[in-house]
């Protein structure tokens, strides 16, 4: 068996005591981006057996967040933002980091073998 021993990660205590004192705060870290929703990746056999598009799945839609504002449903698949296609949890999340919140992007949704267009506000995550 191969493993690695020895291997650190530092983080500067500067950003612990932040965090920290955030959590304690008011119960969150702010400043983080947020669209709204919770979604999965879909699995290969069921993009081909019900021929859906890459994406993502969306299960569950924030009242009052930007998805529902913006008529985003459960059920919908998100296929992009600003153009760059998502297709795993980690790559919306990776994608969803170079924004901040109250920046604006648009978003491909797939519903009923249509595509739209929407455009999203990044809210903040509080949770």
């Amino acid at each position: 068996s191969a493993g690695v021993e020895g291997l650190g990660f530092a983080i500067p205590s500067a950003t612990v005591k932040d965090v920290v004192n955030q959590l304690i705060a008011q119960g969150y870290v702010s400043g983080r981006p947020s669209l709204g929703i919770t979604c999965e990746s879909i699995s290969d056999l069921y993009h081909f057996y019900y021929r859906l598009p890459k994406g993502l799945y969306i299960t569950e839609v924030t009242p009052g967040g930007s998805a529902d504002q913006a008529g985003i449903s459960e059920g919908d698949i998100l296929i992009s933002l600003d153009g760059i296609g998502v297709s795993s949890v980690d790559e919306l999340k990776g994608l969803l980091y170079n924004y901040a919140p109250g920046d604006t992007l648009e978003a491909v949704i797939y519903r009923s073998n249509k595509q739209y267009i929407v455009t999203l506000t990044v809210g903040e995550a509080n949770g």
